[in-house]
């Protein structure tokens, strides 16, 4: 997806600085391929929601699921 959308920069910062998370946790890489150009609904260069919780609806960690629970949450439909 390119960088790191702020939201979950900012989440991840949050939790790493209250032991939630360890160094570790940051050197985890992933590449995913998707059917659709990111960039057709991307806004300032980050990609929009719905399309980063349908690439990670799916995810089974905890942390994950609950920063795109929130996320969706905050979505104004």
């Amino acid at each position: 997806m390119g960088s790191v959308p702020g939201f979950f920069l900012v989440l991840w910062t949050q939790k790493y600085r209250a032991g939630e998370l360890s160094a570790k946790d940051l050197h985890c890489n992933e590449i995913e391929v998707w059917s659709y150009d990111p960039k057709l609904f991307a806004v300032a260069g980050v990609v929009d929601r719905l399309s980063l919780f349908l690439s990670l609806w799916d995810e089974k960690d905890e942390r994950v699921e609950a920063a795109l629970e929130q996320m969706m949450k905050e979505m104004p439909w």
